[in-house]
């Protein structure tokens, strides 16, 4: 479980991206095994990103629907040249949308392109800048339906499904295969109801690791983050002492204008609307994390 709390450092700078105003959340995920190196594959993560730039879609670091490109050498040629020789590379560039848990494909997009370099790297970062990611619009809207028809009508197996993963206790998974659930769409409240509950049992048996998060935020002195954290963790939890003892400390280290807002935050969180969105928020960064763990994919910002 170290490594939940490891990952979880992450999410703070680099994962806030679900803003309930976007239909579907769309990340890049590539193959453990790429070819390509890692400047590289900031570029294409870049381009296929862009590509899927439209009304409706947000790009999000790390999520269950993502573009996996399969990046395949059709030929590749070195030019032997008077000072230096010159390698040219054509790929074909394989691009599936799909769900990296249930590894639903909602669509795929095949992408032929040159490069041409002093080196075979070079090569394959010039072929990656030459794709036009304005040619592939419609493909984004395609894209875009087809997941929210899908999220439509699979609420119910989706449900199913992750109370299935908690009950036998693999609660990370079953909130990551929610918790990119389109909040626009009108089935939302049923996802939301199922994620609540999924994570308080998640919550009772790892309330320590939020509690880990909540103190090395309070060593940093993150004090907002710090007690959004503790203030997370429920009366029903084994841990809730160490989490109200963290928001007193936190309180008496704070300026008097953090100690007055962390007084308001706890008020705020009485209230059921609030109680939900802390709860949905946290429950979303252990999604993140279970992204990240996933051996066959690799997720970056």
């Amino acid at each position: 479980m170290r490594n939940l709390i490891v990952l979880l450092c992450f999410i703070v700078i680099s994962c806030g991206v679900f803003a309930q105003n976007s239909d579907v959340f769309i990340s890049v995920a590539m193959p453990a095994n790429s070819i390509l190196d890692s400047n590289t594959k900031t570029i294409l993560k870049n381009k296929l990103l862009a590509i899927c730039t439209v009304e409706g879609v947000a790009a999000t670091e790390c999520g269950a629907i993502a573009m996996i490109p399969d990046v395949n050498i059709l030929d590749e040629k070195r030019i032997e040249g008077g000072m230096r020789n010159i390698y040219t590379t054509e790929l074909c560039i394989t691009v599936s949308v799909r769900n990296v848990i249930t590894n639903t494909v909602f669509n795929t997009l095949s992408i032929s392109t040159k490069g041409e370099g002093y080196s075979k790297v070079e090569s394959l970062r010039s072929a990656i800048k030459k794709i036009n990611e304005n040619m592939y619009g419609t493909f984004a809207q395609a894209t875009k339906k087809k997941v929210a028809d899908y999220y439509s009508s699979s609420v119910v197996a989706l449900i199913n499904k992750a109370n299935t993963l908690s009950a036998q206790q693999q609660y990370s998974e079953a909130i990551a295969l929610l918790t990119t659930y389109p909040e626009s769409l009108a089935e939302y409240p049923q996802i939301s109801t199922a994620i609540q509950k999924i994570y308080q049992q998640y919550l009772t048996q790892n309330c320590e690791e939020v509690m880990m998060m909540a103190r090395a935020e309070y060593a940093k002195r993150n004090f907002e983050r710090a007690a959004d954290l503790a203030a997370s963790v429920p009366p029903t939890c084994s841990c809730f002492n160490a989490a109200k003892s963290l928001l007193i400390s936190i309180k008496k280290d704070a300026d008097i204008v953090y100690q007055n807002e962390f007084n308001d935050r706890r008020e705020r969180l009485k209230s059921k609307e609030r109680i939900t969105t802390a709860t949905i928020n946290t429950a979303r960064e252990v999604a993140v994390a279970y992204y990240k763990r996933l051996p066959n994919y690799v997720f970056f910002w």
